[in-house]
């Protein structure tokens, strides 16, 4: 079933070994490396550069806002979350560039820290470009029907909708994948899915986010989607 994007949210959330107490005297050189580093390719002004104190570590945070509002990262203690809104196809590959900018930049500023675990999470709603809704609801049905078999017996009379998420997580590597599929409200859209990809321990950020892109890809290869600007 060939579907669009409608709209694409992605997150990179990266946490720390341990935690970052060097982080409320070291915000100055933070917010002076991601600006040299970013400013180079994206617009990045003073506005955009906040930093928030507190009476506890936690409460200690830098911000940076990005994309004319629809890119955000967020540093703590604890670690490191990057988020973009109403991204396209089209924009997968600046953020994997800017992530992976990004992370070099807070590592030449916090040369101490040590990352643990790295998870990137998709979430697209997408337009069928057949048939549209019902066509989404069609494959809802057929895959839930087969897992619970609710087409037959008592249930068989009863109208469905389904929600179906998957746990999978590679004995081998740690790698943990969870994805959810399920009716979207959204006007142009019909389906919505959102993938989780969690590495237990961060590598290379490039390989990395080619890697959770390909099992995105697969997901929607099992699902039976294809949607265009996700490798085949």
């Amino acid at each position: 079933m060939k579907c669009a994007f409608v709209r694409l949210d992605i997150n990179v959330a990266l946490e720390f070994l341990e935690p970052a107490f060097e982080l409320p005297s070291k915000v100055a050189d933070v917010c002076a490396c991601l600006h040299r580093a970013l400013v180079p390719r994206y617009q990045l002004q003073l506005k955009d550069i906040q930093s928030f104190g507190g009476i506890s570590y936690e409460d200690v945070k830098l911000l940076v806002q990005t994309f004319g509002g629809n890119g955000r990262i967020e540093i703590q203690a604890s670690g490191v979350s990057m988020t973009f809104r109403h991204m396209s196809k089209d924009d997968i590959k600046t953020v994997r560039d800017f992530s992976g900018i990004s992370e070099k930049a807070l590592k030449s500023a916090l040369p101490n820290i040590s990352f643990g675990q790295r998870g990137f999470k998709a979430q697209a709603w997408l337009a069928c470009e057949e048939d549209g809704r019902s066509a989404a609801d069609a494959m809802l049905q057929k895959r839930g029907n087969l897992a619970l078999e609710t087409d037959r017996g008592i249930f068989a009379k009863y109208e469905k909708e389904f929600t179906l998420k998957a746990e999978l997580r590679d004995p081998a590597t740690g790698v943990k994948i969870v994805f959810l599929i399920e009716r979207t409200q959204l006007t142009d859209a019909n389906l919505f899915i959102e993938a989780t990809v969690v590495f237990p321990q961060s590598m290379e950020f490039e390989a990395q986010f080619d890697e959770a892109l390909g099992h995105y890809a697969e997901i929607l290869r099992h699902l039976g989607l294809e949607v265009e600007g996700v490798p085949k």
